[in-house]
C-alpha cells in the first residue's frame, strides 16, 4: 500500500479478503457445520488475524502484513491465541461439570511444573493491561495473549485433566475456567472476539 502512489486498499475490501481466507480454512476443517457458524467462525478468526497483527507491533516500527501468515493458527497470531481459548472451552465442555462445582476446587493440588506456569501467567494479566495502557501500547497485552496461550499449549501437552482423580480434576478444570477468561478477557481489551469452535 503507498497512497502516494495510488496504491490503496479500502479497509472494506481489505476485511473482505480475509473472512474469505478464514472461510475457506473453517470450511476445510468443518464441512459438517452449517453456513451461520462458519460466517462466524470466519468473522472472528479474520477480526483476530487482522487487529492481532497489526496491534502486536510496536507502534514505532513498520507493519509488514502477510495475510496468510496472520491467520494461521499456529505462530504469534490472533487465531494462534483464538485456538488456545476455544481448546480450554472444549475440555470444560466434554467435562461436564458445572461452574458452581469448580468455586469449591482445592487449587492446593496443582503442583505440576505447566500447572504453576500457567498460575504466574494468569495473575499478571491485570498488571500486563495497567502497563499497557499507561504506555498507550496494546503490544503489551498481544505479548501476554502469546505467552499465555504457549502456557496453554504446555498445560494441555503435559497435565492430564479429564482423566485425573476428582479432586484433582476439578482443581484443573478451575484452572482451566481462569485461563479461558483471562484469555478471553484480553483479547476483549484489544478488540478481538472469540469464537466457540474453530
Amino acid at each position: 500500500m503507498a497512497s502516494r502512489k495510488g496504491n490503496v486498499v479500502t479497509l472494506q475490501d481489505f476485511m473482505a479478503q480475509a473472512q474469505d481466507a478464514a472461510k475457506r480454512e473453517v470450511v476445510e476443517r468443518h464441512e459438517d457445520w452449517n453456513d451461520g457458524k462458519i460466517e462466524h467462525a470466519a468473522w472472528c478468526i479474520a477480526m483476530g488475524g487482522v487487529m492481532f497483527a497489526m496491534l502486536k507491533q510496536d507502534p514505532e516500527k513498520a507493519i509488514v502484513f502477510d495475510m496468510k501468515k496472520s491467520l494461521a493458527f499456529e505462530g504469534d497470531t490472533g487465531p494462534y491465541v483464538q485456538y488456545a481459548v476455544t481448546r480450554l472451552g472444549s475440555i470444560l465442555e466434554k467435562s461436564k461439570v458445572k461452574s458452581l462445582k469448580l468455586k469449591g476446587a482445592d487449587l492446593t493440588l496443582l503442583k505440576e511444573e505447566a500447572e504453576k506456569r500457567l498460575c504466574l501467567r494468569l495473575a499478571q494479566l491485570p498488571e500486563i493491561i495497567s502497563k499497557a495502557a499507561a504506555l498507550y501500547k496494546p503490544s503489551v497485552i498481544a505479548a501476554w495473549c502469546l505467552d499465555a496461550a504457549a502456557d496453554v499449549s504446555t498445560f494441555y501437552r503435559d497435565v492430564k485433566v479429564l482423566e485425573a482423580d476428582e479432586g484433582l480434576k476439578l482443581a484443573r478444570l478451575r484452572l482451566i475456567a481462569a485461563a479461558k477468561t483471562a484469555l478471553t478477557n484480553a483479547l476483549w481489551c484489544l478488540g478481538i472476539p472469540v469464537p466457540d469452535a474453530m
